[in-house]
């Protein structure tokens, strides 16, 4: 499953838009809304699965990223999905250890602790990498 981002103009849906079209309405998650940013819509879809329509005029500002590109690296961090779900990886690990205890890891190089903030980090990242970014 190839995921890729689009975003469009915040409040400009009118009986003109066309809405992303699904080939099968049964997968879920084809469209994931990820935020506002920027005055605008960003989502994450799955290109096998979702036709977006970014032929539309200016008015519905319709834009498709390829992975990397410099506005959605731009907007990643304001968006709250990217925020949520990287919030959560990281308070697995630091709700499961005290403030001093992390930083005594990290000074001590005790490697249990490090590696679970490193599998977080490779988690954030492998996550970003499947949405799109």
């Amino acid at each position: 499953m190839a995921r890729k981002i689009y975003s469009q103009l915040v409040g400009t849906i009118d009986d003109g838009f066309v809405h992303p079209e699904l080939a099968d309405n049964t997968i879920l998650d084809s469209i994931i809304h990820l935020g506002l940013a920027s005055g605008r819509d960003w989502f994450s879809y799955e290109a096998t699965n979702v036709t977006v329509d970014d032929s539309q005029d200016a008015k519905y500002g319709i834009t498709k990223y390829v992975a990397g590109h410099a506005d959605t690296a731009a907007a990643k961090a304001s968006l709250s999905y990217m925020a949520q779900q990287s919030d959560h990886r990281k308070n697995i690990v630091t709700n499961a250890h005290g403030t001093f205890d992390l930083i005594e890891a990290v000074i001590n190089s005790n490697t249990t602790i490090t590696d679970k903030v490193a599998a977080a980090r490779t988690a954030i990242d492998a996550e970003e990498t499947e949405l799109g970014f």
